[in-house]
């Protein structure tokens, strides 16, 4: 069976392009809880680190995760997104 991509652009009513934070995209694909990401988010701001080290030195996403989230951000941020 052929794979197929479709790419297409996210815009919102107003033609911008949409803008998700990375928890909001982890979230979305309920890899973690409001109360997670809230509890990460303030561990953040006490170590320095950023949201995806943190999420995964709690064992609550892995590394496989992040990059799909990471990705799928760098891709809405230039307004396009990919459905496989």
């Amino acid at each position: 069976m052929e794979s197929s991509v479709l790419i297409y652009t996210v815009k919102t009513m107003s033609g911008e392009k949409q803008m998700l934070k990375i928890g909001e995209i982890m979230l979305r694909k309920r890899w973690i809880s409001l109360k997670q990401l809230e509890y990460a988010l303030y561990l953040c701001k006490q170590t320095n680190l950023r949201l995806g080290e943190t999420l995964i030195q709690l064992g609550w996403i892995n590394e496989d995760q992040l990059q799909e989230a990471l990705k799928e951000q760098h891709w809405r941020r230039l307004g396009l997104w990919v459905i496989n």
